[in-house]
Formats: C-alpha cells, sequence, structure tokens
C-alpha cells in the first residue's frame, strides 16, 4: 500500500466586528469642555481577527443631532440624518468620546446629544457591526447672571417716604431666581431691596431730596446673585 499526505489549509472567512454594549450608555460632558475634552472611557468592540492582529477597526458616528431643551422631540425626528449640531466626535482608531474641534459646549443651547456608531474592520470583504444608539448628556453648570452696567432712573424733588425710583433689571440663562445686593453706601438716601427695587429713604444726611440744593445725581453701586 501507498501512504499519502493530505495538506488541507482552512482559509479565514472575515466575521464582522461586535459593539461591546456595556460600553455604551453613561457618556456625559460638562458645559463649556474645550475641544478635545474626552469624554468618559472609549467605546469598546472585539473582532476575531483584529483582536489577535490581522486587523484594524474603524470607528465611525454615522449620524448626530443636538437635542434642544425646550424641543426633546427633535432628536426621534432628525436622528438618521447627520447634523452640524453635533458637537462630538469619536476617534477612529481607539473609539474614544471627545468634544469636537471649533465647538461649544452649551447647556441651554444642547442638553444631550443623539448619535448613532458602529465599526468597521479593514478585512475582504470589509465588515461593519450594526449601528448602535448612543447620548451624551451636558451638565449643566451655573453661569453667573448678567446685569447692565449703567441703568439709569429719575425721581421728581421731594418725594414721600418709600417712594419708588424704579426696578433693576438683570437676567439669567438657568432662569435661576436672582437676588441684588446694595454695595456699601453712605449718604445715598436710596436703599436697593433684594428683588431689584430702588426707593427713597431719608436719612440725617439727605432728609430730602431738593433740586435746588445743587446736587441732582446719585450714584448706587449693586451686585446681583443667583
Amino acid at each position: 500500500s501507498i501512504k499519502c499526505y493530505i495538506k488541507i489549509t482552512i482559509l479565514d472567512v472575515n466575521e464582522p466586528p461586535l459593539i461591546d454594549e456595556s460600553s455604551l450608555p453613561g457618556h456625559s460632558v460638562p458645559e463649556d469642555s474645550l475641544p478635545a475634552t474626552t469624554i468618559g472611557q472609549p467605546l469598546r468592540a472585539s473582532d476575531p481577527e483584529a483582536d489577535i492582529g490581522l486587523q484594524s477597526l474603524v470607528w465611525t458616528i454615522t449620524s448626530c443631532f443636538g437635542v434642544s431643551p425646550t424641543n426633546v422631540q427633535s432628536a426621534q425626528l432628525t436622528i438618521s440624518q447627520t447634523n452640524n449640531n453635533c458637537h462630538i466626535r469619536i476617534g477612529a482608531c481607539d473609539g474614544q468620546l471627545m468634544v469636537a474641534e471649533g465647538k461649544t459646549i452649551d447647556y441651554e443651547t444642547y442638553n444631550k446629544y443623539v448619535m448613532k456608531v458602529k465599526v468597521t474592520d479593514d478585512g475582504t470583504p470589509i465588515k461593519s457591526t450594526i449601528e448602535h444608539l448612543l447620548t451624551v448628556t451636558v451638565d449643566q453648570r451655573n453661569d453667573p447672571p448678567t446685569i447692565n452696567e449703567v441703568q439709569t432712573f429719575s425721581i421728581n424733588e421731594n418725594p414721600n417716604e418709600n417712594d419708588l425710583v424704579g426696578t433693576l433689571v438683570a437676567s439669567d440663562v438657568d432662569g435661576d431666581s436672582l437676588e441684588f445686593h446694595q454695595k456699601a453706601k453712605t449718604d445715598e438716601p436710596f436703599i436697593i431691596y433684594s428683588n431689584g427695587t430702588v426707593r427713597f429713604v431719608s436719612n440725617s444726611a439727605v432728609p430730602n431730596l431738593n433740586y435746588e440744593s445743587g446736587r441732582t445725581t446719585y450714584n448706587l453701586g449693586v451686585t446681583v446673585t443667583d
């Protein structure tokens, strides 16, 4: 009899990568984060060939949309579209989410970003994962209130005690309630209350307002806090 040896070669069949779904939840970014600020831990994926160094994987964001605090339904309406409102990018090689270059994270504009991500290998033929939904929430920062540097009021001479002079105006983008504080006063016959109203209150130095006395202007200092 004759002995023969048969050589059998196992051919690789490119298998698609898989995204580790446990790496998708829980991503958030603080408001006012600078470009290139990393967001959470990198996303993870596995691939039989890439895991042993035969292939490389590439991450992409296939669609993304910034969601306004006043329009929570907008993401559901447009998630299938790529939108310029996305201020998040992903590292192609490492799956790290980060703030995109030239973008600003502002809670009052977008309080979260809804996106779809996928991973593609470089095998033959090229294989990709299915798209996975991912949400990055924006952590709100307490923005300081703003007040006009100069606000002008007038009052007739010889006013009654506690007559209203005017009401200060300030704003806060977070919608917080505001409180006004009068800076240290000397002889000004005016009081600024915490709600921003300014009233005439006489004192020993200025018992009344008289135009003919020669002093017709008072400057008051004020701060506002939320």
